[in-house]
């Protein structure tokens, strides 16, 4: 699959981003894949979901994209916000917010990592083995099925009540908006 492939992309307002993002990318010869992951691939995406945007560069590109040129991916609505989170030394995360309003989460990772394993839309894929890997992974997730204690279900209640009155407040001052960095005990693994 060495040729771009859009035709199977969702019809929601986000396709447009997501046409011009792959398009812009393609064109380096240095992308061996392309595609779209999480609700919009599954189906399951509408107007406000947002785009989770995923790249494969060879282990010693990755670097280069810790600051990519955003303005020469994103041409028609500029990067507004953006936060990077590495994943160990093969992936980069990019949470990024558009002057459109879209919130495109763009996943740089190395050839070198196993694609995650969830629903996928290859756009587009220069290397063989790597694609075989996509298409091994694009299913969903086989999730263990636990019991939620009733504890557990009262603390995510009342961090959520916590949460929103403190963002109310912030809202209602003009303050700038806060950010949980890290999940309540309770919920982590």
């Amino acid at each position: 699959m060495t040729d771009l492939h859009l035709n199977h992309l969702p019809n929601l307002p986000q396709r447009e981003t997501i046409v011009e993002v792959a398009s812009n990318l393609w064109a380096q010869a240095s992308i061996i894949a392309l595609w779209v992951g999480g609700s919009l691939a599954s189906g399951a995406g509408d107007r406000l979901s947002d785009v989770d945007f995923r790249v494969a560069v060879a282990p010693d590109q990755l670097a280069d994209w810790k600051s990519p040129r955003f303005e020469q991916i994103f041409t028609q609505a500029s990067v507004v916000g953006r936060i990077m989170l590495p994943f160990r030394e093969n992936a980069l995360l990019h949470h990024l917010v558009l002057s459109n309003g879209e919130v495109f989460d763009f996943f740089v990772q190395s050839t070198a990592r196993l694609p995650g394993q969830e629903p996928l839309l290859i756009l587009g894929c220069r290397s063989k083995a790597f694609e075989q890997l996509l298409t091994s992974q694009n299913s969903l997730p086989q999730v263990e099925r636990q019991a939620v204690s009733g504890e557990t279900v009262q603390g995510l209640l009342v961090n959520f009540w916590i949460s929103s009155h403190k963002h109310r407040k912030v809202l209602d001052r003009g303050l700038d908006l806060m950010v949980t960095l890290t999940a309540p005990r309770w919920v982590r693994r």
